[in-house]
């Protein structure tokens, strides 16, 4: 989903450069909710506001939610049904390529140097190996970034 919503905002209708796209997208990926939906308020934002952001989030939101609600009687009624259960154990290893194609485009388009891969890795080895919660490193690493990025511009002034 990350790549189609690049593909249409970056490459296609131009809205956002690849540095702000992915800057959203950080900002996106921290904020509690669906990323494609906090992506669309970004976007918003961006473009024209919060009134603007307050109508693309709910032009994200509506269309699923009355999917969601219209096939939720359906499975419910065939929920036991044998090639139902098929279908979504067939689905499983598709999501997990998807999953997969979207990372490594991800860190295609990201800008590598030392102090990224190492942070990768860093957070990797968190997650995997310590089970520490993403929502701690996430915020220990926006702290790094804002200690950092004032460390910098005291250095220049």
């Amino acid at each position: 989903m990350l790549h189609l919503i690049e593909h249409e905002l970056v490459e296609k209708e131009k809205l956002l450069d690849y540095d702000t796209f992915h800057d959203g997208l950080a900002l996106s990926q921290t904020s509690p909710g669906p990323i494609a939906v906090n992506i669309s308020i970004f976007l918003g934002y961006r473009l024209g506001g919060y009134s603007t952001a307050l109508l693309c989030a709910i032009a994200t939101i509506l269309p699923a939610f009355l999917i969601i609600s219209l096939l939720t009687g359906f499975l419910l009624e065939y929920a036991d049904n044998p090639y139902l259960i098929k279908v979504f154990k067939g689905v499983r290893p598709a999501v997990g390529a998807m999953i997969t194609f979207s990372l490594i485009n991800l860190l295609r388009k990201t800008k590598k140097n030392y102090l990224t891969i190492a942070t990768m890795i860093i957070s990797f080895g968190l997650l995997t190996f310590l089970s520490i919660s993403p929502i701690t490193i996430i915020i220990t690493l926006i702290i790094i970034s804002i200690i950092s990025r004032l460390v910098k511009n005291n250095a220049l002034s």
